[in-house]
């Protein structure tokens, strides 16, 4: 086999080759070099044709770049062809065109493996002259590119960079003004880990060069470039503060110290996060300057012996940017510092004044979701030291749930937290509740108000904290909870189950309650039917411990860690249905489509059931169970279609659109739910390659994009077998041995599709192992069908889009696809117009749609897609503007409607 590639590589290799055949000969040597199976001579051999190759195809780019790149991760791969890959690339460098660009990467690569000799070797190839004439190159990958491996040198080589300090000083401070900005901020960076690498060595005067390019940065138009600038400033005052022994840096430091300031009032975020801890590590600022950063009022400073009124106006102006900038912090407005906030709070650090409390409790009703959750974390774990700003965190707390009702569950938890923490005051509250549901009442209490079930929710929290309490609260308001422990056991769940609250609530209202998974109980213990919670339990019924239950509360990530055993409840019921619908395959099979599809009807209502109560930790099993049944659904449909027999339902849809439908989804299930077990992705991948037999089904012909996906596919389940020490199925053997190489390459395969339908009989698949689930939320502001958008046609019209993403990292690249007719329209999302992290990522953004009809009025089909890592580089579509590689949608299609001007 391996002889037989050999042949072919060379093949297409030969003089006589065109474009296309030395792109496939690039994927036959691409599998010899990263086969781990393949013989040592072989790869030798492939990787020595390549470099012969780039010679005697000098005038082919495209080819050229490719193959660079395939030699840079075969001398990865391998290091003995380290040396020789190097001397082959290292012409490339001198050229003037994107060859260059790849060359220097394919050094990087090099230079960036394991290997300790990996950067020496690499070192030898550049001089001085040679990365000055990279650095100034007109193109912007080349430059780039030879920054990044230089700042990457730096600390690696053997003198400390592929440069001396010196000249790799000049280089950084010439690229920091460069047209582009990303240079520039790498430019700064490398000031930054140049100086850090240097020290002391660093001279005075290098140290003024580099602060004055980082106060030029400090305005610049990119947030990450002005980042960068704070953190070179910031490094700038570290550096002369240890130099003020030698020589009165004071007045520097002050500068620094007040242009930081200025900073902190950046418009992006990021920036401002930036400045903040800059400002946190300028030492020897001095004193006025630092009072007048805590208060507002502009105050005479002294710097060294210059007063301010002896300043110039310039200066004046910068000294007044330092006024109340810390209380500018606090105030701030955006998530990050809400979250310093909470730190503070955690570590018993933060306490807020009274006439300051309406500032912070204001931010329970801010129009971003992520702060108020990080408002409301924060508020359950402050002291609270009087009763009229407990009663104000309350209404604010009650205020917040008639607006966002949706957010209950976090709000219950949050007064629940209070109440344990402040038990004092919560018997007030709960005293002057009961009174209102007393016999002398007039009327009758309604359990769906907001405040009755939030005092509610606080009172009943006292006795779980400490039993002494349980006596100063009035028995009617144990009652009065009963009919909403629905509502409050799920807003505990992970804490304490329902079993333990329905428990509490009986015992201290007077009713009886016998639990019959405990069996008989004790007379004042609470019952629980699980271990953690009869842990619990026992541990708040003892004087002793009531401070662990406050704990618990404060710390509820870590307890629903460590109370995975709820998920069974769930996870139970979605094994029964995986295995009900693994049921169905011999009906698939048999062509009786009608009772699969009701049966799948079955397990839909069912999961449908569970999914409505599932927590967080268990949604992504129950969104892959529901794309596994449609998948399964499809394919059933898909089946009968195949059926010997001509006739098939009326207005049904065609085996095309069918099999479209199923790699869509297969797509989700592949490339969706990242850290699948291995066992769950091995199901997934025999599906998608039936998936690819249907679509072939009429013909039984394979192309060669079809040919190289499927065995993509099977040596990926072979190393699937491999990891988990089974054996390959015989339906994935007999394709393998199907589609392998023939002798004569033009001969087109083809095959029985039939034959290998009959071999598919997949194992049943279970839930097995953790793993994330990619999915989006994207809504179009201000649009319904009755509150169209007004465009004007042949004009581009913009769609102000509101979008949420889960579990998205920063490698990933998104599109949002909207369709109207036949027209196509993809707009790449750049994920910095998103706050958050990777868990979750929440924007507004206004995005363009170019295509309006010549119509009174369109609808626009939107949906927002992940791009899918290709499988072969050699078919990548080549179009602009759209993704390079198919894509797998994160949400529900949803419509936009418009409706043209004068219209209306």
């Amino acid at each position: 086999m391996e002889q037989f590639l050999l042949e072919r590589l060379h093949l297409h290799l030969s003089s006589t080759s065109d474009s296309s055949c030395r792109i496939r000969a690039l994927s036959t040597a691409r599998s010899l070099i990263t086969n781990s199976s393949s013989a040592a001579s072989t790869v030798s051999s492939a990787v020595e044709t390549l470099i012969v190759s780039l010679s005697h195809f000098s005038d082919d780019a495209s080819f050229l770049r490719l193959a660079i790149s395939l030699l840079a991760e075969a001398a990865t791969i391998h290091r003995c062809f380290a040396v020789s890959v190097i001397s082959a690339v290292r012409p490339f460098l001198d050229g003037r065109d994107h060859l260059a660009a790849d060359a220097v990467a394919a050094l990087a690569s090099i230079a960036g493996s394991s290997a300790e000799d990996g950067f020496s070797l690499v070192e030898s190839v550049f001089d001085e002259n040679l990365v000055i004439s990279l650095a100034t190159s007109p193109i912007f990958a080349v430059r780039s590119r030879i920054l990044d491996l230089l700042v990457y040198s730096i600390g690696r080589a053997k003198t400390s960079a592929i440069l001396g300090h010196k000249s790799l000083l000049q280089v950084f401070l010439g690229i920091a003004i460069d047209l582009y900005p990303s240079v520039r901020r790498s430019a700064l960076d490398g000031l930054v880990a140049l100086c850090k690498e240097a020290g002391v060595d660093v001279n005075s005067l290098a140290v003024e060069c580099c602060y004055d390019r980082a106060v030029e940065a400090l305005k610049d138009e990119d947030e990450l470039v002005r980042s960068a600038a704070v953190r070179l400033a910031s490094l700038c005052a570290e550096m002369f503060a240890a130099r003020e022994k030698a020589m009165d840096y004071s007045e520097q430091i002050d500068m620094i110290f007040v242009q930081l300031c200025s900073v902190a009032r950046d418009m992006s975020v990021k920036v401002r996060v930036e400045a903040f801890n800059a400002l946190g590590k300028v030492q020897n600022v001095s004193e006025s300057v630092l009072l007048q950063s805590l208060s507002k009022k502009v105050q005479g400073i002294k710097s060294g012996n210059i007063t301010l009124s002896k300043l110039d106006k310039e200066s004046k102006f910068r000294f007044s940017c330092a006024a109340g900038i810390f209380i500018h912090g606090i105030e701030d407005e955006f998530f990050e510092v809400l979250q310093t906030l909470f730190d503070m709070a955690t570590y018993d650090r933060l306490q807020v004044q009274e006439k300051h409390m309406h500032m912070f409790l204001g931010l329970l009703g801010d129009v971003n979701a992520s702060i108020r959750s990080s408002a409301r974390k924060t508020l359950r774990l402050m002291k609270l030291p009087k009763l009229e700003i407990f009663k104000s965190a309350i209404d604010g707390l009650i205020g917040n749930l008639e607006t966002y009702p949706e957010e209950e569950e976090d709000i219950f938890f949050v007064l629940f937290s209070l109440g344990v923490d402040h038990r004092k005051f919560s018997v007030k509250l709960a005293k002057d509740l009961a009174k209102q549901i007393g016999p002398s009442c007039d009327g009758e209490l309604t359990l769906d108000s907001h405040r009755v079930a939030a005092v509610l929710v606080l009172s009943i929290s006292l006795p779980f904290a400490d039993e002494n309490f349980a006596c100063d609260i009035p028995r009617v308001i144990f009652s009065y909870a009963i009919p909403l422990l629905g509502r409050i056991s799920f807003a505990l769940r992970g804490v304490i189950d329902q079993d333990s609250v329905l428990a509490h609530l009986c015992r201290h209202s007077g009713m009886p309650f016998l639990d019959k998974t405990l069996g008989l109980k004790e007379a004042g213990q609470i019952c629980s039917s699980s271990l953690p919670v009869c842990s619990i339990a026992s541990k708040v019924s003892n004087k002793e411990t009531v401070s662990h239950m406050g704990e618990i509360l404060k710390h509820p990530e870590q307890s629903r860690q460590e109370d995975e055993y709820l998920n069974e409840e769930f996870m139970r019921p979605m094994e029964l249905i995986l295995e009900t619908v693994g049921e169905t395959w011999p009906l698939t099979k048999s062509y009786s489509t009608y009772e699969v599809r009701r049966t799948l009807r079955t397990c839909k209502e069912e999961l449908e059931m569970i999914a409505w109560n599932a927590p967080g930790l268990v949604s992504a099993s129950v969104d892959f169970v529901s794309q596994y049944i449609q998948v399964v659904q499809l394919i059933a449909e898909a089946w009968e279609k195949m059926q010997p027999k001509s006739s098939h339902d009326v207005g049904s849809m065609t085996l095309d659109i069918l099999v479209e439908k199923l790699e869509m989804s297969l797509r989700r299930m592949r490339h969706g739910f990242p850290g699948l077990p291995c066992q769950m992705e091995y199901h997934v991948l025999e599906l998608t390659l039936l998936a690819n037999l249907l679509k072939v089904s009429k013909t039984g012909f394979f192309s060669d994009l079809g040919l190289m996906k499927i065995r993509v596919i099977v040596s990926r389940l072979e190393s699937l077998c491999a990891e988990g020490s089974y054996k390959l199925s015989d339906f994935a053997q007999e394709l393998k041995r199907a589609i392998a190489p023939r002798a004569k390459a033009d001969v087109p395969h083809q095959i029985n599709v039939y034959n290998f339908l009959k071999l598919f009989n997949p194992q049943q698949i279970r839930l097995v192992g953790k793993f994330k689930n990619i999915k989006a939320e994207v809504q179009a502001l201000d649009n319904d069908s009755e509150n169209p958008l007004i465009y004007v046609s042949g004009l581009p019209v913009g769609i102000r889009f509101r979008i949420t993403l889960y579990n998205i990292s920063d490698q990933d690249r998104l599109w949002l696809c909207m369709v109207v007719g036949e027209v196509i329209q993809y707009v790449f999302l750049d994920l910095c117009q998103f706050e958050g992290s990777d868990e979750m990522r929440c924007g507004t953004v206004v995005l363009p749609f170019f295509a309006t009809p010549m119509a009174s009025s369109f609808v626009l089909r939107v949906c927002l897609g992940i791009e899918c890592p290709s499988e072969n580089m050699a078919y990548q579509k080549k179009s602009q503007g759209r993704p390079k590689d198919d894509i797998a949608f994160l949400c529900e299609e949803f419509n936009v409607y418009f409706v043209r001007i004068g219209d209306r």
